[in-house]
């Protein structure tokens, strides 16, 4: 029994985004995503807040058409539940979740299991070039790791998908 919460060590903690783009109104081999990732500051059981990282997902992409939908939406990571998100070390689980918004009341997830960032682009010929529409943006994410979990110390880490579709 360990009564030492003092003696117990920081964790690390990073969420790598893996990016896939599909399209329906873009040319596929025209469409560019990335990802700054979160990477969290050393988690420490004692806090009384939950430890907080902002990354980034961005986009951009070239279609044949005006008046179309973006839409982006996270996996579930290792929980597989974009609602029940953890990160592991070994058989340890830290949890955390990914937001839209500064308060952490909207999830990021698939649309089912939390909010889907969907952008509206009207049909403006402004945004056409001789190479096509051009489609850009940025969009920011924020990661929370909950606090008091009382975990092994250690790096953690999740594997989230973020997908990026493009519809009429």
């Amino acid at each position: 029994m360990r009564s030492e919460i003092g003696s117990w060590s920081a964790a690390t903690a990073a969420i790598l985004l893996a990016l896939t783009c599909t399209s329906q109104a873009a040319r596929a081999d025209d469409c560019r995503v990335w990802s700054t990732g979160l990477t969290f500051p050393p988690y420490v059981f004692t806090r009384d807040s939950g430890d907080k990282a902002v990354g980034t997902i961005g986009y951009f992409c070239i279609g044949d058409k005006t008046g179309i939908e973006i839409g982006i939406t996270l996996s579930g990571g290792n929980s597989g539940d974009p609602l029940h998100r953890y990160m592991t070390n070994g058989k340890s689980r830290l949890r955390y979740n990914v937001y839209l918004n500064g308060d952490s009341s909207e999830t990021f997830g698939d649309g089912i299991q939390g909010m889907r960032y969907t952008r509206y682009l009207p049909a403006s010929a402004s945004a056409v070039t001789k190479d096509g529409l051009k489609i850009g943006g940025t969009v920011t994410i924020l990661g929370l790791v909950f606090r008091h979990q009382n975990v092994a110390a250690g790096s953690y880490s999740d594997n989230l998908v973020a997908t990026i579709t493009i519809d009429h």
